[in-house]
């Protein structure tokens, strides 16, 4: 961040265009080492039934990842409406995969903002939902390995990503309560009164909803697993949309982490699928082509966030309900 001449603060316009620069380099690098064409013969081959299948899943996660973000919205704001949240679930999706400067769940909260005007619950409910997604996504590969120990006994590289993990996921949360408390009101300081005041919110908004332990959190946690599920479900019609017969054992190992590690990057994607399905021995073309027919699905899925971005529906802030005389 640097500071222009009239005091104030400015982001740097060159973190957007570099992750482009480092996504492009990363997809060549990562092409230049695969057999084209045997990629090419990976991509002809394609069986569209498995790729309509896999659209359908995906649709179904979207509406089921909706559902259980929005049981947090209604408990914090009785007025939520799923349809507004839906609308804000497509578009955060098309803008935070098109638009380099706008993360996804950044932009689902600033479009419930914009819906709702309550910026606090649409902070908190977000980045709660998001906690829960990632925990249960490491949680269900666990739970995984440990339940099928002998078959992953002979892939040590396996074991060392899902212990370093589950070691990540616990830390996470004690590496946020010591920045917060070393430097929690320095960090707020910095920023704009309004601003400031709507991350204390967000972040007390959350820490209540962990504590109290709530019925809405506790549906959320379930449909977090059943999102891993479908997320296994999709990763395995891809592969038989490429001609695999897929052991159900190693994907619903790598299938959550695949997804958690997913960003809609160039290169990035491609990278996360070379690299996690190749520790299940895919070999680098039939990942890279997965990768690319999961890039075509997800763009497809994008089609309602477009079309809400362009007729401004479920953008604009909803009307309160009238009330009826008694």
């Amino acid at each position: 961040m640097t500071v222009n001449h009239s005091g104030r603060p400015h982001r740097s316009r060159t973190g957007p265009a570099l992750r482009v620069i480092v996504g492009l380099a990363l997809f060549a690098y990562i092409l230049l080492k695969l057999e084209i064409g045997a990629l090419i013969d990976e991509l002809i081959s394609v069986a569209v039934v498995w790729v309509l299948v896999n659209l359908l899943i995906e649709i179904i996660t979207r509406v089921i990842v909706t559902w259980k973000w929005f049981l947090l919205l209604k408990e914090k704001d009785p007025s939520a409406r799923f349809r507004d949240a839906l609308a804000a679930q497509f578009i955060g999706v098309s803008i935070g995969s098109v638009v380099p400067l706008a993360g996804m769940d950044l932009t689902i909260g600033y479009t419930y903002f914009r819906q709702s005007g309550r910026a606090a619950t649409a902070v908190s409910s977000v980045l709660l939902d998001r906690l829960v997604t990632m925990y249960a996504a490491v949680a269900f590969s666990a739970v995984v390995l440990v339940w099928h120990r002998s078959h992953f006994s002979t892939q040590p590289e396996v074991i060392h990503l899902m212990g370093s993990l589950t070691l990540g996921a616990l830390l996470i949360p004690l590496a946020l309560v010591i920045a917060v408390q070393l430097a929690g009101d320095r960090m707020l300081a910095v920023l704009p009164a309004r601003v400031a005041a709507t991350a204390s919110s967000s972040v007390n908004e959350m820490l209540k909803s962990l504590a109290d332990g709530s019925q809405a959190l506790i549906a959320n946690v379930l449909l977090s697993l059943v999102v891993q599920a479908l997320r296994v479900a999709a990763v395995v019609t891809l592969a038989f949309a490429v001609g695999l017969e897929p052991d159900l054992t190693d994907y619903a190992l790598i299938s959550p982490l695949v997804f958690l590690f997913l960003f809609a990057w160039i290169g990035w994607e491609q990278g996360v699928f070379v690299v996690l399905l190749g520790l299940i021995g895919v070999p680098a073309e039939t990942a890279f082509a997965m990768s690319i027919i999961n890039r075509l699905v997800f763009s497809v899925s994008m089609l309602p966030g477009i079309a809400c971005v362009l007729t401004g529906w479920g953008i604009h802030r909803r009307t309160p309900r009238a009330t009826t005389a008694s």
